[in-house]
């Protein structure tokens, strides 16, 4: 149960032997709640555990949108509630980067290396890459640019 004043259900959970337990949150406003357990006879457990609801991050513009596949170009990441522990940019099926806080609207992070290609490019904070951000901007990887001549 999240919040025992509201009664706030978890959907489902999941049991890792006799001392862990695993449920997702249910949708609740920004801030702070407590956690407990409960049986099937309705007894809930009595240590209130803190959990803290945030703020999902956003993107709105990302520059540049376009960079080399081996990677290495830096990018400025625009967007709200983007302050957190841990910040990480996710580009395509590569790794996720870490990512350095500017501001709470802005972050900057590597592109890593990646195909030649578009890929979408979203950014997770203080959840150790369990959420991304649900932007759908993109990112495209190609060919370094070269200067043949002059």
């Amino acid at each position: 149960v999240f919040d025992q004043e509201t009664k706030q259900w978890a959907s489902r959970s999941h049991l890792y032997g006799t001392s862990r337990m695993a449920c997702r949150a249910p949708p609740s406003a920004a801030g702070m709640t407590t956690v407990e357990i409960s049986n099937m006879h309705g007894s809930f457990s009595l240590s209130a555990v803190a959990f803290e609801y945030q703020v999902l991050a956003t993107v709105f513009a990302f520059s540049p949108n376009v960079g080399p596949f081996g990677g290495s170009s830096i990018i400025r990441v625009h967007g709200e509630h983007l302050i957190g522990a841990g910040q990480l940019c996710g580009f395509g099926n590569a790794d996720p980067v870490s990512a350095v806080e500017v501001s709470s609207s802005m972050i900057m992070c590597e592109s890593p290396a990646h195909p030649e290609g578009a890929v979408v490019m979203e950014v997770s904070v203080s959840d150790e890459g369990q959420l991304f951000t649900t932007s759908r901007l993109m990112f495209e990887y190609g060919n370094p640019m070269s200067l043949r001549g002059v």
